[in-house]
């Protein structure tokens, strides 16, 4: 079964995508780098194919026909991907945020990005138009994901960080044989628990919120609204 973590930027997808796959690994389960080797494929650091159809979905698939395991992504839906979703191929989540958080989170890591000097397009974001440009898009992805219905189940990150009971159902809708250890690696990966290099992979360090403005956070808030934010 290829699992696959998607969402918005800055929505806590890499915190989420490790904790699946570290539940996975205890269970047996290989990660998405040992399952897929020798094949043609490139997955970054973070287990991200860099897209989720064509040859590279169907390499994934093939890959998971016999073994689970867990990819992140950042892509819209599209035809091969619904499919496979809706045929049982596949399981996914997308996760979603208010877009002024994002624009905001998006800023602060931006700034942290300069700082440590790390070359990812955060590190040109000054403004907060220029978050507000990179984040607009993935708006349109998520209404595309929130009208796909049970294709893929869209999770708000304001609702999953709430608790931890929310965080241990969203793991068993994706990944149900990790039932048993799924409380014990949740406790484990509490930011409290956490050593400082985890936390910086993590990115669970940045608790700033730059301000943006006001047209931006109006922007923001309409495009909350399309989203189903009050």
């Amino acid at each position: 079964m290829l699992l696959i973590v998607n969402s918005m930027p800055k929505c806590g997808s890499t915190w989420f995508h490790d904790y699946v796959v570290r539940c996975l690994s205890a269970v047996g389960h290989p990660t998405a780098r040992q399952a897929t080797a020798g094949r043609p494929i490139t997955l970054n650091d973070r287990d991200n194919p860099g897209s989720l159809e064509g040859e590279v979905l169907q390499i994934l698939l093939d890959a998971a026909r016999s073994q689970t395991f867990a990819v992140k992504a950042h892509v819209p839906s599209n035809r091969e991907l619904v499919a496979a979703l809706r045929g049982s191929t596949a399981r996914a989540v997308f996760l979603i945020r208010h877009p002024a958080d994002v624009v905001r989170s998006s800023l602060a890591y931006g700034e942290d990005c300069r700082r440590a000097g790390r070359e990812e397009p955060y590190a040109n974001f000054y403004r907060a138009e220029d978050a507000a440009a990179f984040v607009e898009p993935f708006v349109t992805w998520a209404e595309r994901w929130l009208a796909l219905g049970g294709a893929g189940r869209v999770i708000r990150y304001e609702h999953l960080f709430a608790a931890d009971e929310n965080i241990l159902a969203a793991i068993h809708e994706l990944a149900p044989d990790t039932d048993s250890v799924a409380a014990e690696i949740l406790e484990d990966m509490g930011p409290q628990n956490l050593s400082q290099p985890e936390r910086d992979r993590l990115r669970v360090n940045l608790v700033r919120r730059p301000d943006i403005g006001d047209g931006v956070a109006a922007a923001c808030d309409a495009w909350a609204r399309r989203l189903g934010y009050p």
